[in-house]
């Protein structure tokens, strides 16, 4: 089929986007050994908010889940300014 004619076709059914778009889509298909899904990077988890980075420094460290332990030592690592304020949470205060 037609990309042209396969965008005129659902812009009918109220698709919106550019043909580009489509094109870039059904590559994978055209080639003929990979589908959509397979040919998408999967995408990295979003960076935790502000505030909740806050709160895992401030809060006591028996009182943070594991797994927010594990973000927040990620978090120290990659950044030793942030490391250096560790002197000022809750962790210096107990």
């Amino acid at each position: 089929m037609n990309i042209t004619r396969l965008v005129a076709e659902i812009r009918e059914q109220g698709y919106r986007g550019s043909a580009q778009t489509v094109y870039r889509y059904l590559r994978p298909f055209r080639a003929g050994h990979a589908t959509p899904a397979a040919s998408v990077t999967p995408a990295s988890p979003a960076p935790p908010k502000i505030r909740h980075v806050t709160g895992w420094i401030m809060r006591d460290p028996e009182n943070l889940s594991d797994k927010d332990c594990v973000r927040l030592k990620e978090i120290l690592t990659r950044c030793p300014e942030l490391e250096a304020t560790g002197g000022m949470s809750a962790r210096s205060r107990a």
